[in-house]
């Protein structure tokens, strides 16, 4: 069960596709439920169910049908008790910056190695949390070691809380750089023959290519960060939440990013100052593509 809204990004939707060809591979049946269709990353003929995410009576109808052993449930909210109360199999919550926490789950995954107190972690369910345990798709894997260009991509998220692109667009209008939009985001209007529009194709691996290629990212810390990681593209990032701060200083002190230590988009002056100091990052070996079968080990 997976769900993509107005608020977040497409992270949701990408790591839960992954986790069920994971789980297909290893001999499983998988049914998806989402208000998201797979698209053409559903290869594998997944059975999908189009539900309202939070809609009880969609769920008891899927669940009815699919008859799961394990219901895996990656919301961009904490899932609602009810959950519990009709899902008559184990439930694993999955999550990528800690705030999916759910009373009654038998297993939690939490993707990131923030130390953070939040209501309901004191419960007694299994806890897994650490890099290691990042769903990557697979698709990244022949993208590592492209010959980089010299433009910066610009992705401030699904919805971009934050105004980035636009602010970008208007704070360096000579440097050559990629602006990210997909079907949810707000278009940024470019007045710059240095900058481009780039839809991204949510059904294709597209995003990857560029992120690949370019000489650094500058976007809201999310999903996108760990992708970067791995290929080992330098990011540069600023934070809509407290979360997604708490998750992403453990990366800048390892190294791994360069994250704007404050919540909200900086300044002018503050952001020309945080991206004019040159970063490499460190090389993670707990970032990898086996994140998927991790999971499915734990599960």
């Amino acid at each position: 069960l997976y769900g993509v809204n107005k608020e977040t990004g497409y992270g949701h939707k990408y790591r839960s596709l992954a986790l069920a060809r994971a789980a297909q591979e290893r001999g499983h049946t998988v049914s998806i439920a989402s208000n998201r269709n797979p698209g053409n990353l559903n290869p594998h003929n997944f059975n999908w169910y189009e539900v309202e995410y939070l809609n009880q009576s969609h769920l008891v109808t899927v669940l009815s049908h699919a008859k799961p052993d394990w219901l895996i449930v990656d919301l961009p909210h904490t899932p609602p008790s009810w959950i519990r109360e009709v899902a008559n199999c184990k439930i694993c919550t999955l999550n990528g910056i800690g705030y999916n926490q759910m009373e009654g789950a038998d297993l939690r995954i939490i993707q990131g190695a923030a130390e953070v107190n939040l209501p309901g972690w004191q419960d007694k369910v299994p806890t897994l949390k650490g890099l290691e345990y990042i769903i990557l798709r697979p698709e990244i894997a022949k993208h590592k070691g492209a010959i980089r260009d010299d433009f910066s991509l610009v992705w401030g998220g699904g919805v971009d809380s934050l105004g980035l692109l636009q602010s970008y667009a208007d704070w360096f209008p000579n440097e050559r750089a990629f602006f990210l939009v997909a079907d949810m985001t707000p278009v940024p209007l470019l007045k710059s023959p240095s900058h481009w529009l780039l839809k991204l194709n949510q059904d294709s691996d597209d995003l990857l290519w560029w992120l690949a290629r370019c000489k650094r990212l500058v976007t809201a810390f999310g999903m996108i960060v760990p992708e970067a990681l791995f290929l080992q593209t330098p990011v540069y990032s600023v934070n809509a939440s407290e979360l997604h701060l708490a998750f992403a200083s453990p990366l800048t002190e390892q190294g791994l990013i360069r994250n704007y230590p404050m919540v909200g988009l900086p300044s002018y002056e503050e952001i020309e100052r945080f991206l004019d100091e040159s970063f490499e990052p460190v090389e993670s070996e707990l970032i990898g593509t086996e994140g998927a079968v991790k999971v499915m080990q734990a599960i």
